[in-house]
């Protein structure tokens, strides 16, 4: 009798350990390679926009396509389908639905008829194309702190999420928006293995009263950053499941597509690297910046992922490389790679609409007399 209740302990405890391990780790368990759709029907549509300055970023809310111009503190509206321009909102000034500064502009996912907008000192707006409608919030208060800290569960140590490919937000139950954050080297007292041990990967800001306020902060990161340390590469893309609240994150460096559950707990990881991105992130905690812009340069890594409901994809695009702009599109099924594909130069994935996914050159062409917007449409059909 003894012996058996050993045994049952034995048995439970190791359940418990690797309970506890899953959901940090998230759960190994592979899906298939099985290519078996293919991109079709790919077609571009140059966009003539010589009124805006062409740095800014792109986004897509049902029909239209935005451009946020980042001189101009405008959003620049085309028709999706024809590249017809539909005029714009906002502008530069200090007056009624005036921009002092625009760094990016992104809508909310699941209220598409509000846009977040960032200036170059944290403060965000929130802009409704319902009402026309601008309301400021002054700079996100994230709790700053003269003197560094080593508290990863206070905001102090956190900036706004890296933009470089773009930042998606979800208003939440309470009315406060998630947003991704970013470790902020300068505001720590050391940068070690603890910052990917107890660091987090979202926020959450309360707009009540007339200040943006980070409340709370959730997620944490996988175990291969620890691995793979590389204070400079930490950005990820993100979107949201709402048929069972799951969020599917893909960080730039790193190969395979995280799950967190509605509690943002990572349960689960899977996904295929593709042989042609150049993954030779230099590693380590404190690296020179002459070496991180070279890395810049040089290697690639995941830019975007987004899930279509509808199909049943959820969709990843990845840089083949900094240098030549290269890149590759994968398409998955649950765990199962269907789909793998290269896309044009620069290609940024923006969404789905009227049986057709959309995409732009992220980096428009631009010489002295004009500015030229690239969209892309494409179909996803099976093989034959």
């Amino acid at each position: 009798m003894k012996r058996n209740f050993i045994i049952v302990l034995t048995v439970v405890f190791t359940v418990l350990s690797q309970s506890c391990t899953d959901s940090k780790k998230g759960s190994s368990e592979p899906g298939v390679k099985d290519i078996s759709y293919e991109i079709a029907e790919l077609d571009s549509t140059e966009i003539k926009a010589d009124f805006a300055s062409g740095n800014g970023n792109f986004f897509m809310r049902d029909s239209t396509l935005v451009f946020a111009d980042m001189l101009y503190c405008k959003l620049f509206s085309f028709g999706l389908e024809s590249g017809d321009y539909k005029g714009f909102s906002l502008g530069k000034g200090q007056g009624p639905n005036e921009l002092a500064a625009l760094m990016f502009a992104y809508p909310v996912q699941n209220d598409l008829s509000k846009v977040v907008i960032i200036d170059n000192n944290m403060a965000m707006s929130l802009y409704d194309f319902t009402t026309d409608s601008l309301a400021n919030y002054g700079m996100i208060d994230f709790k700053w702190q003269s003197e560094p800290s080593s508290d990863y569960n206070s905001p102090a140590v956190y900036g706004a999420g890296d933009s470089q490919y773009g930042v998606r937000y979800y208003l939440q139950r309470d009315g406060s928006i998630l947003t991704p954050v970013s470790i902020m080297s300068r505001f720590l007292k050391t940068v070690d293995a603890e910052r990917y041990k107890q660091g987090r990967l979202w926020g959450e800001i309360s707009l009540k009263g007339d200040n943006a306020e980070i409340t709370k902060l959730e997620g944490s990161f996988p175990r291969s950053f620890i691995e793979h340390p590389n204070t400079y590469f930490e950005s990820f893309d993100y979107v949201l499941d709402p048929a069972d609240s799951t969020y599917y994150v893909t960080f730039f460096a790193d190969p395979k597509i995280y799950v967190y559950d509605k509690n943002f707990r990572l349960k689960d990881s899977f996904g295929f690297e593709n042989e042609k991105v150049d993954r030779s992130y230099t590693k380590g905690y404190e690296i020179d910046w002459e070496t991180v812009k070279g890395d810049y340069k040089r290697v690639g890594g995941n830019t975007g992922i987004m899930l279509d409901q509808k199909n049943d994809f959820l969709l990843r695009t990845m840089l083949e490389s900094s240098a030549t702009g290269k890149i590759v599109m994968q398409g998955y099924k649950g765990k199962d790679l269907v789909l793998e594909g290269e896309m044009p130069r620069y290609f940024k994935l923006l969404g789905f609409y009227n049986g057709k996914y959309w995409g732009v050159r992220y980096l428009p062409y631009e010489n002295t007399d004009n500015v030229i917007f690239t969209l892309y449409s494409f179909k996803i059909k099976e093989g034959e």
